[in-house]
């Protein structure tokens, strides 16, 4: 969120994230459907669009789905969220797509996990 002439600007990526991290941790029990769930094998994506970077997250939290929910668990920007992070990593690298070139700021690492678990969590409900 940047303030400009008192006003707010919200990127809607944002406050997706930030919805999908509160709605995880307000419904009982989702974030433990997640860590419970059976990972999905990592698969290289194909193409770079607008949704590249949340399909990549959506690809390596399938595959890691316990170390998202655990990442989620974690104080944001602390030592121990970091770590989770690292975890995710190896999917992360294995779903990126061939033609590269995705990076990521800082703070949209816990906003696209956050979207990513969400789906996940709610693939769960509706298996």
């Amino acid at each position: 969120m940047k303030a400009v002439g008192g006003s707010a600007t919200l990127r809607a990526s944002d406050l997706k994230g930030v919805m999908a991290e509160a709605l995880l941790k307000e419904q009982a029990g989702s974030l433990d459907k997640v860590r419970m769930s059976t990972p999905v094998p990592a698969q290289r994506l194909v193409g770079l669009d607008k949704d590249a970077k949340q399909r990549l997250f959506d690809c390596a939290v399938r595959a890691q789905p316990s170390d998202a929910a655990k990442m989620l668990d974690q104080k944001p920007e602390s030592p121990e969220e970091a770590a989770q992070f690292r975890a995710i990593m190896p999917a992360l690298q294995a779903c990126m797509p061939a033609e590269g070139g995705l990076t990521f700021k800082p703070f949209e690492i816990r906003l696209l996990v956050a979207v990513a678990t969400y789906r996940v969590a709610n693939q769960l409900v509706g298996a």
